[in-house]
């Protein structure tokens, strides 16, 4: 029941008001008004850079069907790690050349694999080419985008394919495989609103990963504050006898959690 508004308010009114038998009722809300309570929120962060996988081959086959290139990808990986650059090398014949070439890359006979998200910072309709020694394939969100099966030098033929996309992150993944000689790699996009190809930047490349917040809410000692100024003023205003109004300073001054000035009666 709420306070009433006029004549003394007794222990029993705040009670009743604040929960709990006389006096608890007042050491309950105080207990309230100083606990610290905890929350704990989850949110995604972005990472930049791609999860890469190398294969060692066993032949220099190019296959030239999406079942035998996919072929390739199968088996656990000969070496993993995070790639950090730009989809834009090629080689020479030794492995040689090309300051974008990924790492722990044989010279010859290998499949290679990123995959992460990419992000799009607006919707709409993404395009996107791909060249490659030898074969390839762009896969976003389980569509496959381009893709060429066979053998090839980089900068023989090239394709081009589009998906539409809404504004936010999107899963992302390109495969390459080459046979024998010179490899190499190159992926461009045009997003929306844009009139021409360019290298995807590694900055829309990468994870997202679960991050896990925990916020302390401190006690509210502004709350105090005002109580006691409210308990001073219906004092002042015959609302409150004394004997209350110091059964009301003692329980808010002896909470261990805080530390205030005492109002004068």
């Amino acid at each position: 029941m709420p306070l009433q508004t006029s004549g003394a308010i007794s222990l029993l009114d705040i009670a009743n008001e604040f929960g709990g038998d006389t006096p608890h009722g007042i050491d309950e809300y105080i207990q309230f008004l100083t606990t610290t309570t905890t929350t704990t929120t989850t949110t995604e962060v972005f990472t930049p850079g791609l999860d890469y996988e190398v294969r060692n081959q066993s032949n220099s086959q190019n296959p030239t069907s999406q079942s035998g290139f996919n072929a390739k990808f199968n088996g656990s990986p000969n070496s993993s790690g995070l790639f950090t650059q730009t989809i834009n090398w090629s080689s020479n014949n030794n492995g040689s050349g090309g300051s974008n070439r990924p790492p722990n890359l044989p010279n010859s006979r290998f499949s290679w694999q990123v995959e992460g998200k990419i992000y799009a910072a607006t919707a709409g309709l993404y395009r996107f080419l791909t060249t490659s020694d030898d074969g390839n394939q762009l896969t976003i969100n389980g569509t496959i985008v381009t893709s060429f099966y066979g053998g090839r030098g980089v900068n023989q033929s090239s394709e081009t394919g589009s998906i539409t996309l809404s504004a936010g992150y999107h899963d992302f993944r390109y495969r390459m495989q080459q046979g024998a000689g010179a490899h190499g790699a190159i992926v461009q996009w045009r997003p929306p609103n844009v009139n021409s190809y360019s290298v995807i930047p590694t900055s829309v490349l990468g994870k997202l990963s679960k991050l896990q917040l925990q916020l302390q809410l401190q006690p509210k000692i502004l709350h105090l504050i005002l109580l006691l100024i409210f308990t001073d003023y219906l004092v002042t205003q015959n609302l409150m006898d004394l004997e209350l109004h110091k059964l009301v300073i003692h329980s808010i001054c002896r909470v261990d959690q805080v530390q205030i000035l005492m109002l004068s009666v």
